[in-house]
């Protein structure tokens, strides 16, 4: 298989991935009303997944403004970091990806298919340690890149339609200099490696 085909193959399972994880994520920290999602089957367990439009609109957009810097393997990690409403962060759910060299393209989707499902039932039964079920919250979504690809990115016509805004180094004072980390799951294949857990940001 050429190393675009395997470029493809490593994008499509990263992307697909983050997309039922983010929804788990909305779901578990009730950033959303319940009524928001249904039950699906993902990965081969139960998972719930949004049916709000534009909700799910927006989730789109986001992976599929990943999606390319992952075919030019230049991502290092993911976040879905939650916010209070006066934008301070309470939690990130971080993934921390890296490519690797693809030997056996079946085996290795078996394999990612039992990791991924590991790290979903993890997320839906860990328990937040920052902030309360009833606090109101929002969201956003952190990709660490390099500062050279940001900078080709704004001369790309598909940053325009749905442009990304360059991260302040650091989060607010307000928050707690001491993270407590929630490790959910390592694992590594043929194809990627990949490291997620939880940053609890005590304010």
């Amino acid at each position: 298989m050429a190393e675009c085909d395997f470029s493809e193959a490593y994008a499509d399972v990263v992307v697909e991935f983050l997309e039922v994880a983010f929804h788990q994520i909305l779901f578990t920290r009730n950033i959303y009303p319940s009524a928001f999602f249904e039950r699906r089957k993902g990965y081969g367990i139960v998972v719930q997944m949004s049916v709000h439009p534009v909700l799910n609109d927006y989730l789109k957009k986001v992976l599929a403004g990943i999606r390319p810097l992952l075919l030019r393997n230049e991502v290092s990690a993911v976040e879905l970091v939650i916010l209070s409403l006066a934008h301070s962060p309470l939690e990130k759910f971080v993934f921390s990806i890296q490519k690797l060299n693809l030997s056996n393209l079946d085996s290795t989707f078996y394999e990612l298919e039992d990791n991924f499902k590991a790290v979903l039932h993890c997320i839906a039964t860990s328990k937040s340690k920052g902030h309360g079920s009833s606090t109101e919250m929002a969201f956003e979504v952190r990709v660490h890149t390099y500062w050279s690809v940001a900078a080709e990115l704004e001369g790309e016509s598909h940053f325009h339609e749905f442009p990304w805004m360059v991260a302040e180094e650091g989060d607010p004072p307000a928050v707690s200099n001491r993270p407590v980390i929630v490790p959910i799951k390592s694992f590594s294949s043929s194809l990627l490696k990949m490291q997620v857990y939880i940053e609890c940001l005590l304010v």
